[in-house]
């Protein structure tokens, strides 16, 4: 895959999903505030806002999991009014969690078939399920074979079945809710090929993601939620880090970073209470080093 941001969809080509002034409250938040969204078939959008922006909110009303309280929303051209999980998997819909929802003790082919295993003389069609397991990885360039059982899996490769077993819908909208939230930057690789594969196939792509350098990578675009509305969406191509995060910290003039307060930091005296020297747990941390003192709260980010 290439380093840089994937072509965007043509700009004629079909709106798989349209919201139109969505509006979603619950007692004493409004989660959605008059929200416009739409997105296009073989485009990956990158769905980005702090915690509380609207995100969750959002895709939960396109995967049918809530409904909006006001506005309306169209997937594939059709009104979508109701009808739950079902009614949205009916009209092209696939969603995949950021919790994983696989079998263990199931092989990656019956997790892929999980409910509709095809049949043949009344009993399971082992050989189908196989050869049907071997083309959707092949197609999304995943090398897993369908015998394997899930919970002898890496966790990367667990996540590739989840998208492999929305794909087997063959939806026409693709929601990917922090596919790589619990991956190292490496193990993220594989799940960034198949999205890229996934939307070749024409399928457009909701990518939620903090990890701004897999955006560059993947999506062609971007869409910037604050305080339950939409901000704006921006080509990924020229749009500057600076830019999209201050669109997501809201400093009013949406071309520079905003500066948060800095803490003044006081020296403790005394030896640490914890010193890490060196700690190294492949492929995941490398070489990390800190100390604890006495009275200071330590914490990490990336």
């Amino acid at each position: 895959m290439s380093e840089t941001t994937a072509d965007a969809a043509a700009p004629d080509a079909e709106v798989v999903a349209r919201v139109r002034g969505a509006t979603k409250s619950y007692p004493g938040v409004t989660a959605l505030d008059h929200a416009d969204f739409e997105i296009r078939a073989g485009e990956v959008r990158a769905l980005l806002g702090r915690n509380g922006a609207g995100k969750s909110t959002l895709i939960r009303l396109l995967a049918g999991v809530e409904t909006p309280d006001e506005g309306r929303i169209e997937l594939g051209g059709v009104p979508f009014d109701g009808g739950g999980v079902r009614r949205a998997a009916e009209l092209g819909v696939g969603t995949v969690y950021q919790e994983l929802s696989l079998v263990p003790e199931l092989s990656a082919a019956e997790n892929l078939y999980l409910g509709t295993w095809p049949t043949g003389r009344g009993r399971i069609d082992y050989a189908a399920m196989r050869a049907g397991a071997k083309e959707i990885f092949g197609e999304l360039g995943v090398d897993i074979a369908s015998e394997t059982r899930v919970g002898e899996l890496p966790l990367a490769q667990q996540q590739l079945v989840e998208i492999a077993r929305a794909f087997l819908t063959r939806p026409r909208l693709l929601i990917l809710d922090e596919p790589t939230s619990a991956l190292a930057a490496a193990e993220a690789e594989a799940v960034l090929e198949a999205v890229t594969r996934v939307a070749s196939h024409g399928v457009g792509v909701i990518y939620v993601s903090h990890r701004l350098e897999e955006i560059r990578r993947v999506a062609d675009s971007v869409t910037v939620m604050r305080d339950g509305a939409v901000v704006e969406t921006v080509p990924v191509r020229g749009a500057t880090t600076d830019r999209i995060v201050s669109l997501m910290l809201g400093d009013g003039n949406g071309d520079e970073r905003a500066q948060a307060p800095v803490a003044r930091i006081t020296a403790v005296k005394g030896p640490p209470l914890l010193s890490v020297r060196d700690l190294s747990v492949p492929p995941k941390i490398e070489d990390v080093s800190f100390d604890l003192r006495q009275g200071r709260s330590s914490g990490s980010a990336g």
